[in-house]
């Protein structure tokens, strides 16, 4: 004891240094769930990781020793800083996959440095203060060395620790929300030594999926998914797809002193199919994935983006199954086009033109580009000259955080105690994002266009959490009511607006998923050549709904994996959210670890293609057709 006590003394700048980067990550870890945690692989992994890190530097001298000391410091507490900032908005933690999507920041600056905190200074710069609290008399320069042995021996002891740690939580599964969990085991650094590891074996067992029987199951779940086909004409209408920036479901028909937030949103909703109970399923693509979802009827990957993971995959999705049919399609987003990796994916799924920033006119911009006010003013004036039928899918921008006022966007809501509150500036956001889209609307329904086109609007995902804003203060939601939350963050509107159709509530439990075989049982298009995960809406069947996270939901119950909730897996009655044996969901969970099992696997083998030209010939030769049959003209 006294011999070990004698050689701590020798290097206690060495203890102190990784002492430093102990508290640093655990103090992360800490503000990552919420709560202190203290467990022994936490221990074990710090102190593991600390001794692989900063080992080998002490075996240097002098100021390259320092130099060492700053420069693994500012690494480790970047890292940090990175993730707290991600996981405030997201409520997750990025994975290696993400990194190609690093240069997007620069894109968002607003919104990325809306998420820093003054805490963050105190990750950045108290190494610095302790290296220059050690520098007096040269302390960190001058410290006895570690012989190039034992400091190999301390980096390998070190490795082996973390490594030991990082093995027993392999069997973790690591879909959107557990990383968090992960991190809590192993360290915010730790963590990243872990996913980086995931991705490799992911990759690896890719390779190894069997896609004869994989395509077996595709087509089986496509086919349940499809059921009963219902008896619809088949029609030419043009279809109008709005994909509406943060617009979430608790800031839809809500008034704020008497003002209607939504207002447009609201007369549409009076004469469309309205669907209460819909869900954003989005992952880590926040944006990418709601289009993903709702082009391609598939689920997200568990991280990164798919247009980006896998770009070069062969889909088949809504816009392609169109394209064939004789539809003109079109995208619109007046953003970046390499922004997600739209100008590759967009004519990969099907879409022959892509207005860009480029289309669009720069008087006005807010935000990341122009405003929504310029863009639905002039969509409406591109889709006049675009030959009918054709598919248009819009993406509005205008409503994307940061929600503070230097946007330029008015706030002509009396919020009171929440004025100049981050939910004060997402419904200015939204109410902004209302208004332009009814230049939209007015403009196809004064040239007449709106009487022959399917109308489609909807949210893509949150844009106040329980984490970045006051949202859980302004609807009276408790931190640890799990389901409530899941409902508020993850609710967001629907409204279909179909020519000839009555308006009506439909009470079914739906998702993103569910639009593409929505949309082609309306036009009575056949999807037999495609794998649609989702259901056709109007189908008379029953909903269901699955989450990444392994979450999901059917028109009684919903269960929230361990991942998706506050750690703990539970059933819920989905009207009062009132919490019932886990038995009750037993059916929803089966399902969704199905649904999700084959989406995933069908992305890592790219076969959705080749499954849906399997499917084709199989319906065509059971006598089926996979091209467009006998259609209803156009009206007008």
């Amino acid at each position: 004891m006294k011999r070990a006590w004698r050689v701590l003394s020798e290097h206690r700048v060495f203890v102190v240094v990784v002492a430093l980067l102990f508290v640093k990550q655990a103090v992360a870890s800490w503000l990552l769930i919420g709560r202190p945690v203290t467990t022994p692989n936490l221990v074990v992994a710090l102190v593991g990781e600390g001794l692989f890190l900063v080992a080998p530097l002490f075996a240097l001298r002098g100021w390259r020793r320092i130099a060492g000391v700053v420069a693994v410091d500012l690494f480790v507490s970047c890292v940090i800083v990175a993730d707290l900032a991600y996981n405030r908005h997201f409520n997750d933690l990025p994975s290696v996959a993400l990194l190609r999507h690093a240069g997007q920041v620069a894109r968002v600056e607003g919104a990325a440095t809306a998420l820093l905190r003054p805490v963050d200074l105190l990750f950045l710069f108290s190494g610095l203060v302790v290296v220059a609290a050690l520098l007096p008399r040269r302390r960190l320069a001058d410290a006895p060395s570690l012989a190039p042995r034992r400091a190999l021996a301390l980096a390998a002891l070190g490795f082996a620790l973390a490594t030991t740690v990082a093995l027993t939580s392999a069997s973790v599964r690591n879909p959107v929300g557990m990383r968090i969990r992960i991190a809590n085991r192993l360290g915010p650094f730790g963590y990243h030594l872990h996913d980086i590891a995931s991705h490799l074996s992911r990759s690896l067992r890719s390779r190894l999926i069997d896609k004869d029987r994989l395509v077996e199951e595709a087509i089986a779940l496509a086919d349940d998914r499809e059921g009963a086909r219902r008896e619809t004409p088949a029609h030419r209408w043009n279809v109008v797809v709005v994909q509406m920036e943060a617009l979430q479901g608790y800031a839809f028909g809500r008034t704020v002193g008497g003002v209607p937030v939504t207002p447009n949103l609201d007369r549409l909703a009076a004469e469309s199919l309205r669907f209460p109970r819909f869900f954003s399923q989005v992952a880590q693509g926040s944006t990418a994935d709601a289009e993903l979802l709702a082009q391609c009827s598939l689920q997200p990957s568990r991280v990164g983006a798919v247009f980006f993971e896998y770009a070069g995959t062969r889909f088949r999705c809504l816009p392609e199954l169109l394209q064939r049919a004789g539809w003109t399609t079109v995208a619109m987003h007046a953003n970046d086009p390499e922004f997600w990796g739209r100008a590759t994916t967009y004519p990969a799924i099907g879409f022959g033109t892509f207005h860009d920033v480029a289309a669009f006119s720069r008087n006005d911009d807010i935000g990341m580009g122009p405003s929504d006010a310029v863009f639905f003013s002039e969509a409406v004036e591109k889709l006049r000259k675009t030959p009918e039928p054709y598919y248009a899918v819009l993406l509005s921008l205008s409503s994307h955080m940061p929600f503070v006022k230097v946007r330029k966007i008015p706030a002509v809501l009396d919020h009171g105690r929440f004025q100049d509150t981050w939910v004060g500036y997402h419904l200015d956001g939204i109410r902004y994002a209302d208004a332009a889209l009814g230049r939209l609307i007015d403009g196809l329904r004064s040239d007449g266009s709106l009487d022959r086109t399917i109308l489609v609007v909807y949210g893509d995902h949150w844009g106040s959490n329980r984490f970045n804003s006051n949202l859980g203060d302004y609807l009276g939601i408790r931190a640890s009511d799990s389901a409530r939350w899941f409902v508020a963050e993850r609710s967001v509107p629907l409204l279909v607006r179909v020519p000839g159709m009555a308006a009506r509530e439909v009470g079914r439990t739906a998702g993103q998923i569910d639009l593409a075989p929505t949309i082609a049982g309306l036009l009575g298009l056949p999807r037999t050549r495609a794998i649609f995960l989702g259901r056709d809406l109007l189908d008379g069947g029953p909903g269901r709904v699955a989450f990444a996270s392994g979450a999901g939901a059917d028109d009684e119950h919903l269960y929230l994996s361990s991942d998706a909730g506050a750690g703990t897996e539970g059933c819920y009655r989905l009207g009062s959210l009132e919490r019932v044996a886990i038995g009750s969901c037993r059916e929803i969970k089966a399902e969704a670890e199905r649904e999700l099992r084959v989406g995933w696997s069908l992305l890592d083998a790219d076969v959705i293609a080749r499954a849906g030209d399997e499917r084709a010939r199989r319906a065509a030769a059971a006598g089926e057709t996979a091209s467009r049959p006998t259609t209803v003209p156009l009206p007008r």
